[in-house]
C-alpha cells in the first residue's frame, strides 16, 4: 500500500479469524488486509475460505469507496462465537479530501462473507493521525483488536487526541495517541448497532480549543518573529541568528540563502535535492536549519505559524503519497526548566494547510540509513508543488509561556532526486516569508 499522511508507518499484514460459532457458517476462515491496486491509497479487502483454508475466494472490497477516495488501512476482523456474525474495523482517511484526518470505519456480514453491510463509523469523532507524532513513532494500529460473542462486539484502536505543545513534559514524549475501547450490541441479526460503551484510558485534554473562524476584532495579534531572507549582504549566508547544522551524512550541504528556485527573484532559505556525495560515498543526508529562539506570551491563547514554500524533490511517480527527500518543520521547546524536546508542528496542530490541500503533501518511508533523518517515515513538503510558492498556514496550540524554536528540517535518501521523476527539473526546496504570532483571543 501507499504511505499514509500523517500516520508514522504502514503494513499490509493480514488480519485472520475463523468462525467458531454453531451457526451455518461454522468453520469459515476470514482473511483481511489493506491493498493498493486502485491506486487511491488503499481498500480493504476480504477472502474467505470454506473448506478450512486449502482454498479461498476472489478478494472482495468492502469499504464505502474503492478507488476513490484515500487510504483505508490496519484491518481486523473477528466473529461471534455465538451468532456467527462477522466484524470487520479499519482506519479510514476517506474522512476529508486531504490531510490526516481520520476515522474507524466499520462493516460486518451476517451471510458468512458473501456480502457486507454498508460502511459505518465506529469511532465517535474523527481525530489526525499526526496528532502527538513526536518523532517517536507513535504507531497507531499497534493496539488494534477485537472479539465478539453474545451479539458484542468489543474492540479496541489507537486513536489520538489534540495535544497542547508542552503535553507530557517533562517527558521526552506525548500522552497521544491512547487506546479507545468500544461495545457494539447487535439488536438483532442483520440489525443496526447501538454504541453502549466508549473510554479511554488517559483523561480528556483539558486544552482550551477556539473555533478556525474568529473575527479579526476578536483577537489580539503578536508578531514573535518575522524572517523574509532579504537581508543586504547575505551572499548565500543565513540571516543573523539563524543557524544551519548538519545532522547526519558524509558529505556537508547547508541550508544557504539563494534565489531563482522557482522562478523567484527574491531571497529565500534553499537546500537542493543533489546527488553531490562524496566520490565513492552517498548523497544522503540530514540538514537542519534553526530559526532564532522566540517566547510565547503566558495569556497566548495560541500561535500561527506563516510561511511560503517552493519544493520539487525525489517522489514515487506510482504513489499518490510516496516520496524520498524533502523537508518538514519541527518545534524546540527550549523553555528553562523544560525537557529539550523536537515534537513535530502537526503533533500539535489545530489546523495545518500547504496551499489548496491539508497537511503535508507527502511522506517519506521509514529508511534504517543512519545517514537519514532516524527512522525516516514523517510526512513533508516533497514532490512537485508546480513551480509555485504555496502558502503554509499552522496554527498551533498549548505554547503559553513557553520558549520555542522552529527546526526545519531536510533529508534525502541514497539515490535519485526529482530529476529522476521529471527531467530536466531543477530540484530543491525553499523556505521563505516566516512570519509566527501569538493570538490572544478577546472575550
Amino acid at each position: 500500500m501507499d504511505y499514509v499522511l500523517g500516520n508514522d508507518r504502514v503494513n499490509t499484514s493480514p488480519s485472520l479469524a475463523v468462525d467458531n460459532s454453531a451457526g451455518a457458517f461454522s468453520g469459515n476462515v476470514y482473511v483481511t488486509y489493506a491493498n493498493n491496486n486502485n491506486r487511491d491509497g488503499a481498500d480493504i479487502y476480504v477472502q474467505r475460505s470454506t473448506d478450512g483454508g486449502l482454498t479461498f475466494s476472489a478478494p472482495q472490497v468492502v469499504n464505502a469507496k474503492p478507488g476513490n477516495d484515500r487510504a483505508q488501512w490496519f484491518p481486523w476482523v473477528t466473529v461471534d462465537a455465538t451468532t456467527g456474525r462477522v466484524h470487520l474495523f479499519y482506519y479510514d482517511q476517506g474522512a476529508a479530501r486531504s490531510g490526516d484526518l481520520s476515522r474507524v470505519s466499520y462493516v460486518f456480514s451476517d451471510n458468512g462473507g458473501q456480502s457486507w453491510k454498508h460502511q459505518s463509523r465506529l469511532s465517535d469523532v474523527d481525530f489526525k493521525a499526526g496528532w502527538g507524532n513526536d518523532t517517536g513513532q507513535p504507531n497507531l494500529g499497534d493496539y488494534n483488536q477485537a472479539v465478539a460473542q453474545n451479539g458484542d462486539l468489543f474492540a479496541v484502536w489507537a486513536q489520538t487526541e489534540l495535544p497542547g505543545f508542552t503535553d507530557g513534559q517533562p517527558s521526552t514524549g506525548m500522552n497521544t495517541p491512547d487506546v479507545t475501547f468500544k461495545r457494539l450490541s447487535s439488536l438483532q441479526s442483520g440489525a443496526a448497532v447501538d454504541v453502549t460503551v466508549s473510554a479511554n484510558i488517559h483523561p480528556p485534554s483539558d486544552l482550551k480549543i477556539f473555533p478556525l473562524a474568529i473575527p479579526k476584532q476578536d483577537m489580539t495579534t503578536t508578531t514573535l518573529l518575522e524572517e523574509r531572507f532579504n537581508e543586504a549582504g547575505l551572499n548565500g549566508a543565513l540571516p543573523a541568528g539563524w543557524t544551519a547544522a548538519h545532522g547526519a551524512g558524509q558529505n556537508v550541504v547547508p541550508w544557504v540563502t539563494s534565489t531563482g528556485f522557482c522562478g523567484s527573484n527574491s531571497t529565500f532559505a534553499f537546500h537542493p535535492n543533489a546527488n553531490d556525495g562524496p566520490a565513492g560515498g552517498s548523497p544522503a543526508r540530514w540538514e537542519r536549519m534553526f530559526s532564532p529562539v522566540f517566547t510565547v506570551p503566558a495569556d497566548s491563547d495560541f500561535v500561527t505559524v506563516d510561511l511560503q514554500v517552493c519544493y520539487d524533490t525525489e517522489d514515487d511517480p506510482n504513489f499518490n503519497i510516496l516520496a524520498y527527500d524533502g523537508a518538514f518543520l519541527r518545534v524546540t521547546d527550549v523553555t528553562p526548566g523544560h525537557t529539550l524536546r523536537s515534537v513535530l508542528a502537526e503533533a500539535f496542530e489545530q489546523f495545518f494547510k500547504t496551499g489548496s490541500e491539508l497537511h503535508y503533501p507527502k511522506h517519506m518511508p521509514r529508511n534504517g540509513d543512519p545517514r537519514y533523518f532516524p527512522n525516516g517515515d514523517m510526512s513533508m513538503w516533497a514532490g512537485d508543488s508546480g513551480g509555485q510558492f504555496r502558502r503554509v498556514q499552522f496554527r498551533l496550540v498549548g505554547m503559553a509561556g513557553t520558549s520555542a524554536q522552529l527546526r526545519f528540517e531536510y533529508a534525502q535518501d541514497a539515490g535519485g532526486t526529482c530529476a529522476d521523476v521529471r527531467p530536466g527539473h531543477a530540484c530543491g526546496i525553499a523556505i521563505d516569508n516566516i512570519i509566527v504570532r501569538s493570538v490572544k483571543v478577546n472575550q
